[in-house]
């Protein structure tokens, strides 16, 4: 149970990026959170939480299962004031 401890201490969940937020021209406003996803690569260090029809370009690279990053629960990426936006999730 050590290595495995050890292993996920190694790999910090992905860093999460409101894409709507920083650049409001990428996303159509949100009707509600259904519209509302993250975005990603596990492979990398950052997801991105967006509206579900944003221009976002995902860099299809494959790696292990073992370095892959942890992203949020689903529910942390909503709609708040018609913009996708990553909330707290506790």
């Amino acid at each position: 149970m050590l290595p495995l401890l050890l292993l996920l201490a190694c790999h910090p969940p992905a860093e999460v990026v409101d894409a709507c937020v920083e650049d409001p021209g990428l996303c159509a406003p949100c009707a509600g959170s259904h519209e509302c996803v993250f975005m990603g690569n596990p492979c990398t260090d950052t997801v991105f939480c967006a509206q579900q029809d944003a221009s976002i370009a995902v860099v299809a690279i494959g790696c292990s299962s073992a370095i892959e990053r942890s992203w949020p629960d689903d529910r942390q990426c909503q709609c708040v004031e018609a913009v996708c936006q990553s909330v707290d999730g506790s």
